[in-house]
């Protein structure tokens, strides 16, 4: 057996504190010190975990790796759980009753198997945990409490299944069984509650642990304290010594709460302080939706105070934003966790300012130096005026410089979709100083300057053609037409497209739907598939750099199709020509046009009309969808 260090000594008196304290008996001591190799840190699959064979406390390990003065039980990949079992202990004091304490941690960075204990050949005596601290946590502290110990008892500790996934690793550092005293104890694992931030009308839960040894009364529960409303004990689960306390924090505010959960059995008594923030879920970060607007944002930061409108927030911590002004430099503002010992999140929130609409380009510029870069993390985001999230804008994680200030800004800009919205804009810190190994601490210094929004009218896209117009004039039937035209774009980000539409659509035919958006040339063919005057238009659409930004040109398609060309004949033709113009031989509907397609004149005719014609040279006359060629002289 091991020697019981001043460390175990001390942990095992405040494991029983506040009240009933009594001296136990260390039966049982593995610290697992003589393990060097593996991590209890890393993720089991990648930390080159090899197996351990046990000790003289530690007798048939299966699944057991070393873990850095620890052990992993249960497979790196997840697949097997593990177990061991202690050398054979004679546990017959007090009655049988007796105490298994472990420091555990769960195997994924939240996630965990179950640990079980029991009594080897007692199966009813099986108690199981599931950890709540994780393998980039600290230690938990958990005590098993058993009766029915023997003068030869063996004890197997095992990992099992999360079903919420395929979860069996546990790690396991400092094991201690004690035989328990008399004398009646009323402890906690842990000394108080925070429930954090939680939205109002939700509901968030935590667990609490109470053994309760040798009690003469049953345990009974008391909220106490300005907050008591809000928070209660759900449920109470006994399983011989251990006490599990389901405790609920529903706030029904935006503002912080504090209550004492007050546990007594009999004249023993245990106080536990109960914390909680109340968040309002559309604006958890207290932003004025009445406020204001600024026309512009340029800070330089230069005022102090700073400019009116701006506020800063701790969510975690009691680390701040804060004006500073680096090696007789211009003044910054400035924040960082390393050397606090906290866990932070601070956000630092310009005013309301005024965002542009889709017509210009908008950037958040800022510039920024870095240092002690260990994982800390700086968050840009933006949100509307009623404190709803629009956007993650960007996630900061520096790698270096670890020691030291960067000597050089970094210059930043952010594009921020012009929309139109009033928005505020959130800088929040992200950094955690509490691990006591400094390795897994995450620090990071930000000295930030120059927060400025901008923004740039954007040109509108153009199209612009060689022909307004395309005319195909007389097209025979059965017969073709084709007319090319010149396209351009300006100020466009999307190719051009190109189609055809109206009545007469089906008769033509592009040999390119589309163009680069600088533009190019576009061949349209007209088909005579049947007589008609055509109703078509060519459209041609595309998109410009800004929100909804679209450029669309029309080009009207004209033409006639004609079943065939006839030279008139003086005795058969409908028309004749005259001195003057034209004589109607019978009743039709009369269209004359120039030999290069221009209308002369266009209307319905009775037989002997006499037309006069101010026009000289070689003439189309369109009857009934007949086509006769002439000369008008």
């Amino acid at each position: 057996m091991k020697r019981i260090t001043t460390y175990w000594l001390s942990l095992i008196a405040l494991l029983l504190l506040p009240l009933g304290v009594t001296a136990q008996t260390v039966i049982l001591e593995e610290t697992f010190d003589e393990i060097t190799s593996g991590s209890n840190t890393r993720n089991p699959r990648f930390a080159m975990l090899s197996r351990w064979q046990g000790n003289e406390n530690i007798v048939s390990p299966k699944e057991v790796y070393q873990a850095d003065k620890a052990v992993y039980v249960g497979s790196p990949s997840n697949s097997k759980v593990g177990s061991f079992e202690l050398k054979e202990l004679d546990l017959s004091g007090n009655a049988g009753a007796f105490d298994v304490t472990i420091e555990l941690k769960g195997c994924h960075t939240d996630k965990s198997g179950f640990i079980k204990v029991s009594i080897v050949g007692n199966d009813e005596s099986a108690q199981e945990y599931l950890p709540i601290k994780y393998r980039e946590d600290e230690w938990e502290t958990h005590t098993f409490s058993f009766t029915g110990g023997e003068s030869a008892t063996t004890i197997r500790i095992e990992t099992l299944n999360n079903t919420d996934g395929n979860y069996k690793g546990v790690y396991i550092n400092n094991l201690v069984v004690s035989q328990k005293q008399g004398e009646p104890t009323l402890v906690s694992d842990v000394k108080s509650v925070d429930f954090r931030r939680v939205n109002m009308g939700y509901t968030s839960v935590r667990q609490v642990e109470i053994t309760g040894t040798n009690l003469t009364a049953p345990i009974e529960t008391e909220m106490q304290g300005s907050g008591k409303e809000v928070f209660k004990v759900a449920e109470v689960t006994d399983k011989g010594d251990q006490h599990t306390l389901l405790l609920e924090f529903t706030p029904t505010a935006g503002q912080p709460y504090e209550a004492t959960l007050h546990i007594t059995s009999g004249d023993l008594a245990l106080d536990i302080p109960l914390t909680g923030v109340g968040v309002d879920p559309e604006n958890p970060y207290g932003l004025d939706p009445n406020a204001t607007p600024v026309e512009t944002l340029n800070e330089p930061f230069t005022d102090d105070p700073l400019l009116a409108g701006w506020r800063e927030i701790a969510f975690e911590g009691e680390v701040h934003w804060q004006r500073a002004i680096p090696y007789d430099d211009e003044p910054v503002m400035s924040i960082e966790a390393a050397g606090s010992g906290l866990k932070v999140r601070s956000a630092l929130i310009t005013p309301l300012v005024k965002v542009p609409g889709s017509n210009y380009k908008t950037a958040l510029t800022a510039d920024y130096r870095v240092g002690s870069a260990k994982g800390g993390e700086l968050l840009i985001k933006r949100f509307d005026k009623k404190g709803n999230l629009i956007s993650l804008l960007k996630s900061i994680i520096p790698t270096e410089p670890t020691e030291g200030i960067a000597y050089k800004s970094t210059p930043l800009s952010i594009p921020i979709e012009s929309d139109g919205k009033d928005s505020y804009f959130v800088f929040e810190y992200v950094g955690d100083d509490s691990p006591e190994d400094v390795a897994e601490r995450k620090t990071l210094t930000i000295l930030l300057d120059n927060v400025k929004l901008s923004s740039e009218e954007i040109p509108a896209p153009v199209i612009t053609t060689s022909l307004e117009q395309i005319d195909f004039g007389s097209v025979d039937k059965g017969s073709k037409s084709v007319k090319a035209i010149e396209i351009t774009g300006e100020h466009i980000t999307s190719r051009i497209t190109a189609e055809v539409v109206g009545r007469d659509k089906d008769l033509f035919e592009l040999d390119k739907l589309g163009l680069p958006a600088m533009g190019g040339a576009i061949q349209v063919t007209l088909s005579g598939a049947k007589e008609t005057a055509v109703e078509a238009t060519l459209v041609l659409t595309a998109k410009g750099e800004g929100t909804n930004m679209n450029a669309t040109k029309e080009i009207p398609l004209v033409g006639k199709i004609v079943t065939s060309i006839q030279e008139i004949l003086a005795e058969t033709a409908p028309v004749r020509f005259t001195a003057e113009g034209l004589t109607i031989v019978s009743d039709a509907t009369i269209a004359l046009y120039s030999a290069d397609g221009q209308l002369i004149l266009a209307g319905d005719y009775r037989a002997g009309d006499q037309i006069r014609v101010d026009y000289t040279g070689s003439v189309i006359v369109y009857v009934e969808g007949v086509a006769y060629k002439g000369t008008l002289r």
